[in-house]
């Protein structure tokens, strides 16, 4: 019983990922859309902005959700106490996750700042730990080196958005007060486009490391 909820659980990571970043991806064609009036597109940049917690809280709960089932398993030979870090860690980083979303703090500010450290170790650390795996350089299974690389992919994704839609606030603050502002409608319609072919992506990386860990027995 045990062993099947926390498969459940692991599962419900994929199932929330994929399906918050889809109703994100949908939201945004309402978002850019000029024939939208301002309160339903204020409205959908809102609902963009809530939804994506649930991948960005999947995204945290993927690595200790994992790595108790692989224990579990007997996939990998973890004592408990590593179990209790990666537990904690991840209960950190999703309170500091929770706490940019919530207080919307100023960008560089410590919340943030802090979030991105996280997310660069994490990248670090997933894709040298997934690579030595791959390679059997380390006690780890090679279906699960893949898919630690597959979720620093994903990571990478992310923080990529970050970098592409700075300049979106401004523009659709802009075409809110001016909806016949063209040029501020061109920023948000492009800005958008450039960050749905990175969901896209994380789409594939999540989707093909779920695939992964389902057909693991190949490996």
């Amino acid at each position: 019983m045990l062993l099947a909820c926390l498969t459940l659980l692991h599962i419900f990571v994929l199932v929330f990922w994929v399906g918050g970043d889809l109703g994100a991806y949908y939201a945004s064609y309402a978002v850019a859309d000029p024939n939208q009036p301002p309160a339903a597109r204020r409205l959908a940049a809102r609902m963009i902005s809530n939804i994506d917690m649930a991948p960005r809280t999947s995204l945290v709960l993927a690595l200790p959700t994992g790595l108790t089932l692989a224990v579990a398993k007997g996939w990998l030979d973890l004592g408990g106490v590593w179990l209790v870090v990666a537990w904690g860690a991840g209960l950190v980083w999703l309170a500091v996750v929770w706490a940019v979303h919530l207080r919307e703090p100023k960008p560089g500010s410590l919340l943030p700042r802090t979030d991105l450290g996280l997310r660069l170790v994490a990248i670090a650390g997933f894709t040298l730990t997934g690579m030595a795996a791959v390679a059997g350089q380390i006690a780890v299974p090679a279906f699960i080196g893949l898919k630690l690389i597959l979720l620093a992919v994903a990571i990478t994704c992310g923080l990529i958005i970050r970098r592409v839609l700075p300049p979106f606030a401004t523009a659709f603050t802009k075409v809110l007060n001016d909806p016949a502002d063209g040029q501020a409608q061109a920023i948000v319609a492009g800005l958008l486009v450039e960050v749905r072919r990175y969901v896209i992506g994380i789409w594939l990386a999540v989707s093909l490391a779920g695939l992964i860990g389902l057909w693991q027995p190949v490996f």
